[in-house]
């Protein structure tokens, strides 16, 4: 299939999140012809629920915050395209960068500023993929609604977990929340809002080895007993154990990347 080549830029930005557009807004009151290319509108942040950190707002939802960015970057007349970039390549004028999406559109930059933010990681256990959409999910915003008075857990330790078991704790009958340290490394606040909060059961000091069912996930198996038994009966199972950077495409450049960026 032929490409189709799009316009030429003086500036390609790489991801549609926080960063992304921030950099579209600066970009665009500097005069310079942008293209905002994403894969994803508003990153990771669109999964939070309550964004009560951003100052100007004292609660507000991530995928709010996003559109209201986004009103900033469509008043500076900066385009933002759906679309995930698969290769760059340096063409004939090596001071230019062609980027080639998944669509099989071809765009031309002068620059090119990559701020493609962050992928969820996967606990890689047996069973994850099978049950992926059938209990197992990496956005608590997103499917927190279709476990109304069921049993979950919630699988880390640090911030992004903490938040999702008080998000699921006002929908599930239970959360587990499951940490292989031996502390909650969140925010204080919001480690003062887990511990407190009676619908939600911590378990330290363990790893989740497997998730089982037959067509939808119906418990999982720790790496070691709780309660006496090393399985424990849930509906959903949330993975919240990090993320690492998005930076698949780069490795088609000659760009030398540290091991966390790899």
């Amino acid at each position: 299939m032929e490409q189709k080549t799009e316009d030429k830029y003086q500036l390609i930005i790489i991801g549609s999140g926080c960063a992304g557009l921030t950099s579209a807004i600066y970009a665009g009151r500097y005069k310079l012809k942008t293209l905002v290319l994403g894969s994803y509108f508003g990153g990771v942040i669109v999964e939070e629920a309550n964004v009560e950190n951003y100052p100007g707002f004292v609660s507000i939802s991530g995928m709010e915050l996003m559109k209201k960015f986004k009103e900033t970057v469509d008043s500076l007349n900066v385009p933002v395209v759906s679309g995930k970039v698969i290769s760059i390549k340096k063409n004939e004028d090596k001071n230019k960068f062609n980027l080639t999406t998944d669509e099989n559109k071809t765009y031309c930059a002068d620059a090119v500023l990559v701020s493609c933010g962050t992928k969820k990681l996967k606990l890689s256990i047996e069973g994850e993929d099978k049950f992926n959409g059938k209990g197992v999910s990496y956005c608590a915003t997103c499917d927190a609604p279709m476990f109304n008075k069921k049993t979950v857990a919630v699988i880390g330790g640090a911030d992004s977990a903490c938040q999702a078991a008080i998000l699921l704790s006002k929908h599930a009958k239970h959360v587990y929340l499951i940490c292989r340290k031996d502390e909650l490394r969140g925010e204080p606040i919001n480690v003062e809002h887990v511990t407190k909060n009676k619908e939600i059961e911590i378990i330290f000091n363990t790893n989740v080895i497997k998730v089982k069912g037959t067509n939808m996930l119906e418990s999982i198996e720790l790496d070691k007993e709780y309660n006496g038994s090393k399985e424990i009966s849930v509906k959903g199972v949330f993975v919240e154990i990090g993320s690492v950077p998005s930076t698949y495409f780069l490795d088609k450049l000659n760009i030398n990347l540290t091991k966390k960026m790899k």
